[in-house]
């Protein structure tokens, strides 16, 4: 059995089953263990390695993007993940700043085939959990038959490929089908693969790959960090008595206590969740004066969704534009303030650029890359952040690429 091939098991089955589990979600059908294990055994060369996994998991009821961190050398492999790096519709942002403030957001997990023992490391902690190592079934039992055909080459983000056709045929179960694309210049590495079965796709693309040894350093545990037996004895101590669940209202109080902390040394996340406490009087007499001053602190950090909260608190007119008056006829009091392009924290300003294109094309543009000349995320998804001022009074309106924007509709949103 190949350890790399191991590794990769191990990477994409934990992403694909365990961490749905972990996040109280039942598992995807069509995307067993023998059939993923299949797909690795087949698809994946020897050579040990370095590199991001970006995944894209969408389910009928459920959907998961997550960004993890992967090397693995003869029997030994490491992976790396950050709730930061994980958004899914299966928890809260709540959840995860709950998993931020306990210091257990980011994990490292070391196998050691060699040693049989698995190490679970959480750095904001400075601790870890020894558990004995995992081996899989041996595949040569699995009936499971794979067919593949070449469907041609293509460039993935710069790796010339061949592009490959899979399809798991097993019996009773769900077939499982996939594409994989194989970089030439990689040694035939499958930088990308996406599997699809009933109500299910799953998209794994390897980013930043690098063939070669390890440091031996990366898989051990590092200097100086605690062990403990479990999670529970980590968190809570050895003697430590049965913790009391918490009553919701004590959780919402310890949530809003965090939030407050956090914002007040200008995290971004927490200064939105501040602004929509007061928003909405939720643990805190609502104040919209205070909910703008938090979601602006936090828009003015990058923060996309704040920018969208912001825009909707932002005074109106009391009074809709007379019959007899057109928005048309308002468009030159449309004055740009700023202009930003991407998602969070990776944005670039295109202010000059949307001003030159709404003065010659004032009927509008299309929103992308292309129109902006930017181009913070290769393939993720971006909006366009644009603050103007209309009449003297400042405005937000958010527009998702590949929408259309003019002055008529910056008009327009004033009188929503």
């Amino acid at each position: 059995m190949n350890p790399i091939k191991i590794a990769l098991t191990f990477l994409i089955v934990g992403w694909l089953m365990n961490m749905p589990a972990i996040l109280q979600a039942q598992e995807s059908p069509g995307f067993d263990f023998k059939s993923v294990y299949m797909l690795v055994t087949n698809l994946f060369g020897d050579q040990p390695f370095t590199a991001t996994a970006e995944i894209e998991s969408h389910g009928t009821n459920s959907s998961l993007t997550a960004s993890v961190g992967f090397c693995a050398d003869g029997e030994k492999f490491r992976s790396y993940s950050d709730m930061a790096n994980l958004k899914s519709d299966m928890f809260t942002a709540d959840a995860a700043a709950v998993f931020k403030q306990h210091g257990v957001d980011r994990t490292i997990m070391i196998n050691r085939l060699d040693k049989n023992v698995k190490f679970l490391i959480y750095p904001g902690l400075r601790a870890y959990i020894r558990e004995p190592g995992s081996l899989l079934p041996d595949a040569e039992t699995a009936p499971i038959k794979i067919v593949k055909t070449i469907q041609g080459q293509e460039t993935i983000y710069g790796h010339p490929c061949n592009k490959l056709g899979i399809v798991f045929i097993q019996e009773d179960s769900t077939n499982l089908f996939g594409t994989v694309w194989q970089a030439l210049d990689l040694e035939n590495f499958s930088v990308q693969i996406k599997l699809v079965s009933v109500g299910n796709s799953t998209q794994i693309h390897f980013e930043n790959v690098k063939l070669g040894r390890l440091d031996p350093d990366l898989v051990e545990v590092p200097a100086g960090y605690t062990r403990y037996d479990n999670l529970h004895e980590m968190l809570y101590g050895k003697t430590a008595p049965q913790k009391i669940p918490e009553t919701k209202a004590q959780a919402d109080a310890r949530v809003l206590k965090w939030h407050q902390e956090q914002a007040d040394k200008g995290d971004p996340y927490c200064e939105y969740r501040m602004g929509l406490h007061y928003r909405d009087g939720d643990g805190v007499p609502k104040d919209l004066d205070k909910a703008r001053e938090w979601l602006q602190k936090s828009a003015d950090q990058g923060d996309t969704d704040a920018a969208t909260e912001l825009a909707k608190l932002f005074p109106k007119p009391d009074l809709q534009p007379p019959p007899s008056e057109t928005p048309e006829a308002k468009i030159s009091d449309v004055t740009i303030l700023s202009a930003e392009f991407g998602t969070g924290k990776q944005v670039v300003d295109v202010t000059v650029r949307v001003v030159e294109l709404l003065y010659t094309k004032p009927d509008g543009f299309t929103v992308n890359p292309k129109s902006l000349g930017a181009d913070p995320l290769p393939g993720k998804k971006k909006r366009l952040v644009v603050k103007y001022d209309y009449q003297g009074t400042n405005h937000v309106l958010v527009v998702q690429a590949g929408k259309y924007l003019g002055k008529e509709a910056l008009v327009k949103n004033t009188f929503k």
